[in-house]
């Protein structure tokens, strides 16, 4: 159990952490944009309580042409550069960062992103790093995650770019303080008031 002046400060990666390219928002965009007006809904406790998934590194490869050319975007990545004194100074505080990613558990996806983390001098200061198997949702492993970590410490945070990720997280655990990186493309996917609606949801300010 951890001490009761630490907390789980849990991160999402890409446009939270690391930046996504310009590019790649916009389609993210297009690919989400057909559903924004589909209600976002949180999962049950119960079905919070079921959850059972492993995030573990898996022998698997990359498979198809697809997987491959977004490997390869992902692998162009980097560390923003606020990020590292900012998740210094966090340890130094005493929180224990973790990681909890919509990309890949397998072995390729787990050696570039911390080969990536590695490069921005970061990835010493996660306790550790949670992969979304394949067939799984972001936001339902995440909420795995977080439902796991809040079993450990008394305040757990998390922070994230996807405004639907964001929204479905706040509406399944309650008891978690969620911190939404504001980016405007993304941020079209989902109706502002929708967050403005949800008491654990505010906007993130690293400070930089």
């Amino acid at each position: 159990m951890a001490n009761e002046v630490e907390g789980a400060y849990v991160f999402d990666f890409d446009d939270t952490l690391i930046k996504r390219q310009k590019l790649a928002r916009f389609f993210g965009l297009l690919g989400g944009i057909k559903r924004r007006t589909q209600i976002i809904q949180g999962l049950t406790l119960e079905e919070v309580a079921q959850l059972n998934i492993s995030h573990v590194r898996v022998n698997e490869h990359i498979n198809g042409l697809l997987e491959e050319t977004n490997f390869e975007f992902h692998a162009r990545r980097s560390v923003f550069p606020w990020v590292k004194n900012y998740l210094e100074k966090l340890a130094e505080s005493g929180v224990h960062i973790y990681g909890a990613t919509g990309r890949s558990n397998k072995a390729e996806w787990v050696d570039m992103t911390e080969k990536t983390l590695e490069v921005g001098e970061v990835q010493h200061l996660f306790m550790d790093i949670f992969y979304t198997p394949h067939g799984e949702s972001t936001s339902t492993s995440k909420i795995h995650v977080l439902r796991e970590l809040g079993t450990k410490y008394k305040k757990v945070k998390f922070f994230d770019d996807d405004p639907r990720t964001v929204l479905r997280v706040a509406k399944s655990l309650s008891g978690v303080e969620v911190e939404y990186m504001f980016h405007t493309l993304t941020s079209l996917l989902v109706p502002a008031e929708s967050l403005a609606n949800q008491p654990n949801v505010k906007y993130f300010n690293s400070g930089r």
